[in-house]
């Protein structure tokens, strides 16, 4: 992020990466052509360029202890967000993510840090 440009549009998601070594905290997926593959948080702009990653690490091993009660997803949104508000504070950004990201959490906490978001619910 440090020589990025500010944008105003930024998306939060889960990518899997596929990888064939023998390294450990891989995932197994039934059925794919690569079934073992690594879990990752990821920011991204609106053309796709990755600004922030984070591993997955388990349910719990990597939920920042600020945002511990507000579960797995909503906690990797609010960190972006405060990756985000760190690097650009006086910005507005609009954040767009899935339902697995979504609940009353990040939503009354985006709102509270006067960020702009669109999510799906289910």
């Amino acid at each position: 992020m440090e020589h990025q440009c500010i944008e105003e549009d930024y998306s939060v998601d889960r990518w899997m990466v596929p990888y064939t070594g023998t390294r450990g905290c891989k995932q197994y997926i039934y059925g794919k052509t690569h079934p073992l593959r690594y879990k990752l948080w990821v920011g991204t702009t609106r053309t796709d360029y990755i600004n922030w990653f984070k591993p997955y690490q388990g349910a719990s091993s990597n939920v920042s202890q600020t945002y511990k009660d507000l579960g797995v997803g909503a906690s990797i949104v609010l960190e972006y967000a405060d990756v985000l508000r760190s690097k650009w504070p006086p910005s507005k950004f609009h954040l767009f993510f899935d339902n697995f990201f979504t609940s009353i959490g990040p939503i009354y906490s985006l709102t509270k840090k006067n960020l702009y978001r669109t999510d799906t619910i289910r």
